[in-house]
């Protein structure tokens, strides 16, 4: 059995829309923000029928950063760093327990708050068939 190391990389470009409170004579604006994810997976059990992982050690960093007109030095938004372990019980179930650590600024006090964050998330994967397939007997 080897274990073999997967990753997976994702860039996302978001406009975002910022409602300015309503006791500041401050406008709505809206801003762009770059997300950068990086993550790591590894095999610690595989099912003997498959090879697939029925177990796995997962990793991840995620950068938030900011550009727009009105955004000041709020150039970096937030940085989410990720472990944890991903259980398959079954064919189309997962489970998935992480701990989160985010460090993120806020706009309020122009500080970067760390937040330690427990997530434990269920994955049902549902099974679709073409309906061509449905009518040959596939």
């Amino acid at each position: 059995q080897t274990k073999k190391i997967s990753h997976f990389s994702r860039l996302r470009l978001e406009q975002r829309f910022h409602e300015a409170p309503a006791v500041t004579n401050k406008k709505n604006y809206y801003s762009t923000r770059l997300r950068y994810m990086h993550s790591l997976s590894l095999p610690i059990i595989r099912s003997k029928k498959t090879n697939q992982p029925v177990c796995q050690w997962i990793a991840a960093d995620e950068i938030m950063l900011h550009a727009g007109e009105r955004i000041g030095n709020h150039f970096f938004d937030q940085n989410r760093l990720i472990t944890g372990l991903e259980l398959h019980p079954a064919k189309n179930l997962a489970i998935v327990a992480l701990y989160q650590y985010t460090s993120a600024y806020q706009l309020t006090n122009e500080t970067v708050a760390a937040k330690n964050i427990y997530r434990l998330t269920t994955v049902f994967n549902l099974q679709h068939q073409h309906p061509a397939s449905l009518a040959y007997g596939d």
